[in-house]
């Protein structure tokens, strides 16, 4: 028995939109709105796309796994949203501020 498991990420050009990996579903959504501007405006509505997408498109998960912070904030919103039990682990490996060098926390050497 096990977990079924599916990865959910946003799809770069070079990547198929949808593939199994070693038994484990891919989706990458690829957002309508990928090639606007970077300004901090633009990047709230690129990232707002990516919520409803995700609310609207994928749903009864036990488990959701954020490997980055960016994420986390829709994972917490699909938990309290679903009425479920939803578990929400997040798993950083680094300093997420020294990763998109924003000011804060950093590591000391």
């Amino acid at each position: 028995m096990g977990y079924r498991v599916q990865v959910i990420a946003l799809h770069e050009e070079v990547l198929a939109e949808k593939e199994i990996v070693e038994n484990i579903r891919v989706h990458r959504i690829k957002l309508s709105t990928r090639n606007w501007s970077k300004s901090l405006p633009v990047q709230l509505i690129k990232y707002n796309e990516l919520a409803l997408r995700i609310f609207s498109q994928y749903t009864g998960f036990d488990i959701i796994h954020c490997h980055d912070l960016a994420p986390l904030p829709i994972a917490i919103a699909l938990k309290l949203l679903s009425g479920r039990k939803i578990k929400v682990v997040y798993d950083a490996h680094e300093f997420e501020t020294e990763v998109n060098e924003l000011k804060g926390i950093r590591k000391k050497s």
